[in-house]
């Protein structure tokens, strides 16, 4: 005799459609509405599943969320469902009985968001539905509630399922005891960079390249052509190229990465079609997008596989592009690093 429902499973995973690492342009002054941060798929197995309770995970790092978020929503097969209020009886994760979220972070960088689906959405047996999580915004307020680079991520996991609710045959178990584990899967999106005025870099707008020069493949190659758009302002970016040993506050930096232990000397430059004054400053004017090339040349100590990443751009609404910098960490980092050359020692 097989209990009713005993096979029965929700599985999450995230969905092909599912938005890459992007740099989300907001305001200083007015909310910015209707982003899609995250998209899910949900999978019934062995029956009809209805859906009463999902939880999702938002993190802000670098600022608080709740300064960060406006309003948050999911929408599930067309149908939207606004975060609740939650009431002390909802507390598997964190402190109960906070308005629309329930926060267990100590550092309010992270927010789990509680919507009530009860029943309205039912997942066909075996089939599958797209839950896209959508955010508005707040304004900046001139960076006094979260600056450029905030990065938000949002994510469902172990944690954010055991808070799950959801009916088959019967109600969902969570694998706590002897219950089945009935809540598979996880969906972890990606990282997007919030950027009010400052630079951005496209992630389509990457390519890099490798090659190797002298007689016996002893020098190294690496190119990493980027673009970078600039939003609210014209920004001055100067023709320096530093190693990111050095903690640069100028221009761009670069890490290197070879084999276990080893020494190498390395130097790079810059280009770009942007103008370029008689200070070696580059100008990007408000909303134009130019295209910068670094190359850095590589002699090591250690035969084996080398790679280049760029890791820091700086910049300033200075003309000399020296006076105040600000860094953009380019995100996702894979994105910004080039493919691994095999060198030999000198």
């Amino acid at each position: 005799i097989e209990e009713a429902g005993e096979n029965e499973e929700l599985n999450i995973s995230l969905a092909s459609s599912n938005p890459d690492s992007t740099d989300i342009v907001v305001d200083t002054d007015s909310d910015t509405n209707d982003v899609v941060i995250m998209v899910a798929d949900i999978e019934a197995e062995d029956n009809d599943i209805e859906l009463n309770t999902i939880i999702v995970k938002v993190e802000t790092a670098g600022a608080s969320t709740t300064k960060v978020v406006d309003e948050i929503r999911v929408v599930i097969d067309g149908e939207e469902f606004d975060a609740e209020t939650i009431g002390t009886d909802k507390g598997q994760i964190g402190e109960a009985g906070k308005s629309q979220y329930v926060d267990n972070d100590a550092s309010n960088d992270a927010v789990w968001y509680y919507f009530d689906i009860d029943g309205d959405i039912v997942i066909d047996e075996d089939d599958e539905v797209a839950m896209e999580v959508v955010v508005d915004f707040k304004d900046t307020d001139d960076g006094a509630r979260y600056s450029n680079g905030t990065m938000i991520t949002a994510s469902i996991a172990s944690a954010e399922l055991l808070a799950w609710e959801a009916e088959g045959a019967d109600d969902l178990d969570h694998g706590v005891g002897t219950d089945p584990q009935q809540f598979s899967g996880s969906a972890i999106g990606e990282d997007h960079l919030l950027v009010a005025e400052g630079i951005i870099l496209p992630v389509d707008g990457v390519e890099t390249s490798t090659d190797t020069q002298g007689d016996n493949d002893q020098t190294g190659i690496f190119t990493i052509e980027f673009e970078v758009t600039a939003v609210e302002n014209d920004f001055y970016i100067t023709n320096d190229v530093t190693l990111l040993a050095s903690n640069a506050t100028t221009g761009v930096a670069y890490r290197l990465d070879g084999p276990s232990g080893f020494a190498a000397t390395s130097s790079g430059v810059l280009s770009s079609t942007a103008d370029e004054d008689t200070n070696d400053v580059f100008t990007v004017r408000e909303g134009e997008t130019e295209t910068f090339t670094m190359t850095v040349t590589v002699d090591t100590d250690t035969t084996g596989q080398h790679r280049v990443a760029l890791t820091e751009v700086n910049f300033d609404d200075d003309v000399t592009g020296r006076d105040s910098t600000e860094a953009y960490i380019p995100t996702p980092a894979q994105d910004f690093r080039t493919s691994y050359e095999n060198i030999n020692a000198n």
